[in-house]
């Protein structure tokens, strides 16, 4: 190992250190101001590389120091993933207010969304910190340690793909990813041991198929091509393109007299949602009181049945004009007439 990866081993290891600690201090001692965490973090850091790179030059064999840092990296993810447990089954993670899951979804941000969603089962949460412990302790063992990293980095990288998919913060992100690189890191020092392990030829497996090169690569492109094949015999998915969306009731005229809502009590109608494979919902005023069903659209004709909260609702039965950024639906629906107005 020449002397630039050594320092940045010693370095590496020195952040994943100081970022797992003084995590952890603000999680207990969630009062301190962050400049009372930040100060003595960096403090740390700069004595920790300095003492280890004094420890290379004063030993010529860069072993025994190569190896207490891999010891301190594995100890930090460790203690890092076992705590994100314990805090999962313990409740401190994925809890969003009460008042924010009754919300519509496109009213919640990606955070809070992604947080409800996750929170929603807690033996799912449970599971996942459980593997993240039992990962860890792999990892603070020799001959377990690459059955660690492999339990650890499917479920890290996991983690790191919501992170950004879902917008989280870029603290929250930093150290997802310093997880997934310590992980990494650690992958590729026995990189030749786990390529003859995946690659190997030596397995009962190896070769089911006794047959010429030609066929197997022809059923192989089959297994890859023929799932698409049959998905794209079920396209276009949305049929009506042009009238998929969310729509606010500009105008309405039941029974030729004028409608509006003046109140958030009024069960007026407000909002028509048309959705792919034709799903329809007529909103009054409230996502609690709502019609859903599925439409017919044919030459401009339109039928829509209802199946919640009844489906003993009379069905809507008129015609739908489609303009550019308005559609107007005109019919009956039972012994009433309407006429609504349409804008996105």
């Amino acid at each position: 190992m020449n002397y630039f990866k050594k320092i940045g081993l010693i370095i590496f290891t020195g952040l994943v250190f100081v970022k797992v600690l003084s995590r952890l201090c603000s999680f207990v001692l969630k009062s301190i101001p962050l400049l009372f965490l930040i100060i003595p973090s960096l403090i740390m850091l700069v004595c920790y590389v300095a003492y280890s790179l004094w420890g290379v030059k004063r030993e010529k064999d860069f072993t025994k120091i190569y190896k207490t840092n891999i010891a301190i990296l594995c100890g930090a993810i460790a203690l890092d993933l076992i705590s994100f447990c314990w805090q999962k089954i313990f409740h401190f993670q994925f809890n969003v207010p009460l008042g924010m899951l009754d919300l519509p979804f496109t009213e919640i941000d990606d955070v809070s969304l992604m947080w409800a969603f996750f929170g929603r089962s807690f033996p799912f949460i449970v599971t996942i910190g459980l593997l993240q412990m039992v990962g860890s302790l792999l990892l603070l063992f020799s001959k377990t340690r690459s059955l660690g990293v492999f339990m650890l980095l499917p479920i890290m990288l996991t983690i790191l793909s919501i992170d950004i998919f879902y917008h989280l913060d870029f603290g929250v992100l930093s150290h997802a990813i310093m997880h997934v690189v310590a992980l990494f890191y650690l992958l590729f020092q026995d990189v030749e041991k786990i390529r003859d392990f995946f690659f190997s030829t030596n397995w009962n497996t190896s070769h089911l198929l006794s047959t010429s090169p030609i066929i197997k690569t022809s059923l192989r492109l089959i297994i890859l091509f023929l799932p698409l094949f049959m998905v794209l015999l079920r396209l276009p998915r949305d049929k009506n393109a042009q009238l998929t969306g969310k729509y606010q009731v500009q105008k309405l005229a039941i029974n030729g007299i004028d409608k509006k809502a003046t109140s958030v009590y009024d069960s007026t109608l407000t909002r028509v949602y048309f959705d792919v494979v034709n799903d329809i919902v007529f909103d009054f005023n409230t996502t609690n009181t709502r019609f859903i069903g599925t439409y017919e659209l044919n030459e401009g004709k339109i039928i829509a049945k209802w199946h919640y909260p009844r489906k003993d609702i009379p069905p809507f039965i008129g015609n739908i004009t489609i303009e550019e950024n308005r559609r107007i639906l005109s019919g009956v629906m039972g012994k009433d007439t309407l006429e609504v107005v349409l804008e996105r």
